[in-house]
């Protein structure tokens, strides 16, 4: 059995124990239907995420929005309660700044990304509802420029995928990963925090929405079908338009109409992991703080309050450390919005453990009680 932190409990997630010490009611997640995947232990490539291999000097991460408007997307001149929703989850703010206080070219947004490398990208597919008076077809939402985009009637790469456009009435938000973003500076153990940051931006959709979304994991088919794209691994058919491979990792049911909560946006577009330098002026008070900060090799860990942490067997199967991942994170993200939302504590969320022989600490959250808030260096 897995070890619990701050005497936590432990569920069952994916048919696998899984430390949880949060305390919370179990999540709509763990009932989020599952891409197929082997019940045998991860392949040797993905297990290398949980050692303590160092990833090596960052590369290339490629861009950081895909350049749909260049291959033929069109901006949308009236994206209405649509446009303002994905904009509060992705508005840009002020820079990043690096550990020794400078300014860095990313800009902070309110859904936290792994090491500031936002991996995640936005899709809508707009079916038969015709959410926000959108025509039905496929769109985009551009991080960068802050736009929603329709993309061509071609239906980019269309002939790898079938054409689902407008084929359901509901409409559905689709999160992608850019691989190489988070790759580029976390090699093999870029896979789970493609998970993290997916989970993290699922739970502010549904946190700005105030309500408990219908979802459908992937990778899969059934996916990339929807959002009309080729496999990842087909990079020829994406770089031939102009494009660099996603992953569409969670399809997310929209309600017909969507009543964001004002309150719930203004807390997340506040919410910002509290900088280092404030946690190092915290007095250590935590034993469980101190092992986790040894677990994860970051020493800052030691001076938060209080810390909550997700854990599983190192041994599991494919499919239940898959589950076990989504659902880790999706826990660890709630808490940080409903924790924004109370204006009573900040989190920052930890990753980069490695596996101990029994126990893999998946995801934890740093917490600082007290409401006083600095700036976040990129981390």
């Amino acid at each position: 059995m897995n070890t619990t932190i701050d005497a936590g409990r432990q569920r069952s997630v994916g048919g696998t124990a899984v430390s949880d010490n949060t305390g919370s009611p179990a999540s709509a997640c763990d009932r989020t239907p599952l891409p197929a995947l082997p019940l045998a232990p991860l392949p040797a490539l993905l297990a290398s995420a949980l050692t303590d291999t160092n990833p090596g000097s960052a590369r290339p991460p490629g861009p950081r929005m895909n350049a749909w408007l260049e291959s033929g997307a069109t901006p949308v001149a009236d994206a209405g309660v649509l446009g303002s929703l994905l904009g509060a989850l992705w508005r840009a703010g002020a820079p990043h700044r690096t550990p020794d206080g400078a300014e860095s070219s990313i800009l902070r947004r309110p859904i936290p990304s792994a090491g500031a490398t936002y991996a995640v990208h936005t899709h809508v597919v707009v079916g038969g509802d015709r959410v926000a008076g959108l025509e039905p077809g496929r769109y985009v939402f551009d991080h960068e420029r802050s736009q929603l985009l329709r993309r061509g009637d071609d239906a980019e790469c269309a002939t790898h995928t079938s054409d689902s456009r407008g084929s359901e009435a509901s409409s559905r938000v689709i999160f992608s990963v850019q691989p190489g973003r988070s790759f580029g500076r976390y090699r093999h153990r870029a896979w789970p925090l493609w998970i993290a940051d997916t989970a993290y931006a699922h739970e502010a959709l549904a946190f700005t929405l105030d309500r408990r979304l219908r979802s459908r994991l992937g990778p899969s088919a059934e996916l990339r079908s929807e959002l009309g794209v080729p496999r990842g691994s087909e990079t020829a058919a994406w770089l031939d338009r102009g494009l660099v491979p996603e992953i569409p990792l969670v399809s997310i049911e929209l309600p017909e109409r969507l009543h964001p909560d004002p309150i719930r946006e203004r807390a997340l577009a506040r919410r910002r992991s509290p900088a280092i330098a404030e946690y190092l002026r915290n007095p250590v008070t935590s034993g469980e703080a101190v092992r986790v900060a040894r677990l994860s090799a970051q020493p800052w860990v030691a001076h938060a309050d209080h810390v909550h942490g997700w854990s599983i067997s190192p041994r599991a199967t494919a499919s239940q450390m898959y589950a076990a991942l989504w659902h880790a994170h999706r826990a660890a993200a709630r808490m940080c919005y409903l924790s924004a939302r109370s204006g009573r504590r900040r989190c920052r969320p930890v990753s980069g453990f490695a596996a101990q022989s029994d126990t893999w600490m998946m995801h934890a959250v740093a917490i600082l009680e007290g409401a006083t808030e600095a700036e976040e260096p990129a981390a």
